[in-house]
């Protein structure tokens, strides 16, 4: 896979925000929020994307009960999904659901971090 048909891939599928930069194509989940990274790899792609959020070892376990083919990482101090895909239509939708999933989570995770009082 190219990056130009990675670039192409994510557009087609109603991606925001798609742009390639060094052989990365970056794009977003919405135009507000989820920014996520796809690089080629053989014939597919890896996606990742990265929350603020340092997920104890049991939340991620409990996310790996639910997606084990979608696992979650510690990388750079956050938190990282990743799925690598075929980007066709319907991987491309799963990737969504499961990145907003991830977002949900991530937000859920965070929030129970926070010390009392602490905004967000």
């Amino acid at each position: 896979m190219t990056v130009e048909a990675l670039e192409r891939a994510l557009t087609a599928a109603g991606f925001s925000g798609v742009e390639q930069v060094d052989g990365v194509v970056y794009a977003r989940l919405t135009a507000a929020d989820g920014e996520f990274t796809a690089r080629p790899l053989g014939q597919g792609c890896e996606l990742a994307l990265c929350r603020s959020v340092r997920a104890a070892d049991w939340q991620m376990a409990e996310w790996a009960l639910h997606h084990p083919d979608a696992p979650l990482d510690l990388w750079q101090g956050e938190t990282r999904l990743r799925l690598v895909v075929m980007p066709d239509g319907a991987a491309l939708a799963r990737w969504a659901a499961l990145a907003e999933a991830f977002v949900l989570a991530s937000t859920r995770w965070r929030k129970g971090q926070r010390d009392r009082g602490e905004g967000w």
